[in-house]
């Protein structure tokens, strides 16, 4: 909530007496004997910090005066991996493995989302150092890195966030318990289009010919250069017990973006390239843009963007019919980054892209009268899993192709109905 509504304001306790919390006994944040709960910190409180902080951007976006303010998701959740045991100079050691804070931040209606901003509640956070940590502790980095493709795409895309990869080293076990959430289910989520950031991804190589490869002069940067079976966690690895030879290859939630990201900037795309946040397979994909040689294709970027909209522009919708006409865009409210609320020629609301296309009457769900597309996994990013019993969908403008909005749902709910009007008497 703070992020949004008091950027400006030092956090303190006058800031949170102005504030309550009503969570009655029975909720997945404040459950009921004998229901099974733990790991609240990574799961149900931060689903309860996402959903809160969603709404309130998406309102945000709705008055011009905190329009700038509003925010995709940052770091949808965070990764707790607390290890211990005997170090390499035979002395006890314990603590958190600190760069799983490194998620990607979300980006707003005028920036991308900033690199490794770590999660809202944490306001200054610190990671350690490689050298310094394989000095006290028993583990070998063999890598740390951007995770390419994993701030969401948008017309600002999401922050990205780390990917690493290490293995016990100089002693006999490491002994540590992982709690994480999201692996499986995409929480950092865009806004007005724009799609989620990465999930959390954990894969684990038992037994691998690690110290073989370096002793070599191989330079095994991950799982995938060596030999093991490797074990790719969909939900929480829990209690792990780490022998020489084993290797931990772990990434975290990248940015939500803002808005479509076939409107984006072709040139700035291309310069993510070059830095290594948008692979040239991301870039074609969901940002439609062509990267031939390390330079933009303009025209044939154009081609595939135009190919992007006609698709969308074909998805069918539930329902159509007749919708009055806008009178006038001149005094539209801007509710989305291309949604509007306009006056109907003859009296009433309706919904409206900007582009001129008239979605819906304001009294209906304007989501029932764009076209409606189910996305996969690989459709919402490069770096996303996302769980059989949920669906996502996507909302284009079936005038000009737009994506207006992405949503993740339960496969047994319906699609949300996120913008309702009610009169005030």
């Amino acid at each position: 909530m703070l992020p949004v509504i008091a950027p400006d304001i030092p956090w303190n306790s006058g800031i949170m007496r102005a504030i309550s919390v009503e969570a009655p006994e029975g909720l997945v944040v404040n459950a009921k004997q004998p229901a099974p709960c733990g790991g609240a910190t990574v799961g149900g409180a931060y689903m309860v910090k996402n959903t809160a902080h969603s709404v309130i951007s998406a309102l945000a976006t709705a008055d011009p005066s905190t329009r700038d303010e509003a925010m995709a998701e940052s770091t949808g959740s965070i990764q707790v991996f607390h290890v211990g045991g005997l170090n390499q100079h035979g002395y006890p050691f314990g603590g958190a493995v600190t760069e799983a804070l490194t998620g990607g931040g979300g980006a707003t209606a005028h920036h991308d989302g900033i690199d490794y901003a770590g999660p809202h509640e944490i306001l200054s956070y610190q990671i350690t150092n490689v050298e310094g940590d394989e000095s006290n502790f028993p583990r070998l980095w063999l890598r740390r890195e951007i995770n390419t493709d994993s701030g969401g795409a948008g017309r600002h895309h999401g922050g990205s966030s780390l990917s690493s990869a290490f293995t016990v080293h100089d002693a006999n076990f490491v002994h540590g318990v992982l709690m994480a959430h999201s692996l499986s289910m995409p929480s950092s989520t865009g806004l007005h289009g724009g799609l989620p950031g990465a999930t959390h991804h954990v894969r684990l190589a038992r037994g691998t010919n690690v110290k073989k490869a370096l002793a070599s002069g191989a330079a095994p940067v991950g799982v995938g250069d060596l030999d093991g079976p490797v074990t790719d966690y969909a939900g929480s690895p829990g209690e792990l017990f780490l022998t020489p030879g084993d290797v931990v290859d772990w990434s975290f939630h990248g940015g939500g973006g803002w808005c479509d990201g076939i409107d984006a900037d072709a040139q700035s795309v291309g310069a993510d390239v070059a830095r290594a946040r948008i692979s040239v397979e991301g870039a074609e994909r969901y940002y439609g843009v062509v990267v031939k040689d390390g330079e933009v294709d303009v025209a044939a970027t154009t081609r595939k963007r135009d190919e992007i909209r006609a698709r969308r522009i074909a998805w069918p919708r539930s329902r159509s019919g007749d919708v009055p006409a806008v009178a006038t865009r001149a005094g539209a409210r801007r509710i989305g980054d291309k949604l509007l609320l306009a006056e109907a020629a003859g009296g009433g609301l309706v919904f409206a892209c900007d582009c001129g296309h008239v979605l819906a009457p304001g009294s209906e769900n304007w989501k029932t009268f764009a076209g409606r597309a189910t996305l996969t996994a690989e459709d919402l990013g490069a770096r996303v899993r996302l769980h059989p019993e949920l669906v996502a969908d996507g909302y284009a403008c079936p005038g000009c192709g737009s994506l207006l909005a992405v949503e993740v749902r339960w496969q047994r709910d319906e699609p949300l109905h996120d913008v309702q009007l009610q009169r005030l008497s």
